[in-house]
C-alpha cells in the first residue's frame, strides 16, 4: 500500500468515525431530553384520552437537540467537508423518528413540524461544530512587530 492510499484510507475511516460519533451523539441527547420530556408530561394510561400539548413539545425538543447535537459533533469531528458529515449523521438519526411519523400516530401540523426541525437541529449544529473553540485564536490578533 502506497502512501496516498493509506492516507485515503485514513480519511475514509476520519469520516466514518466522525458521523458514526455523531450519531452516538445524537441519540445519546435526544435518548435523554425524551427521558425528562416523558418525566415532566406521562403519556395518558388509555389510547383514545387525548393527549398534552406538552408531550409534543417535549418530542419536538428531543428530536431537535438531537439533531443538533448529532450534526456538531459529526461536523466538529470531520474536517473535510462537515456540511456533508453533519448531514449525513443527521439523516441516520432520522430513520427512527421518521418511522414513528409514518406510523400514523402524530397528527399533520407534528409531522410538517418535525420535519423542519431536522434540518434546522443539523445546520445549527453544523454551523456550531465547525466555530473555532474560544481561545483558540488569542494572541493571533495581536500585532507581532510591537513585541519586545
Amino acid at each position: 500500500m502506497t502512501l496516498i492510499e493509506s492516507v485515503k484510507v485514513l480519511a475514509v475511516l476520519r469520516s466514518v468515525i466522525a458521523v458514526g460519533s455523531g450519531v452516538l451523539a445524537g441519540v445519546i441527547n435526544a435518548v435523554l431530553v425524551e427521558w425528562v420530556g416523558q418525566w415532566l408530561y406521562p403519556l395518558p394510561e388509555s389510547a383514545g384520552a387525548p393527549v398534552a400539548p406538552g408531550v409534543f413539545a417535549a418530542q419536538l425538543l428531543a428530536w431537535a437537540v438531537g439533531a443538533l447535537s448529532s450534526g456538531g459533533y459529526a461536523a466538529y469531528l470531520a474536517k473535510r467537508n462537515p456540511l456533508a458529515h453533519g448531514l449525513i449523521a443527521t439523516v441516520f438519526l432520522m430513520l427512527r423518528p421518521l418511522g414513528e411519523l409514518a406510523s400514523g400516530a402524530y397528527p399533520g401540523w407534528f409531522i410538517f413540524v418535525a420535519l423542519m426541525v431536522f434540518p434546522a437541529g443539523a445546520l445549527a449544529g453544523v454551523w456550531i461544530g465547525t466555530r473555532p473553540l474560544p481561545g483558540a485564536l488569542d494572541g493571533w490578533t495581536e500585532d507581532v512587530s510591537e513585541r519586545p
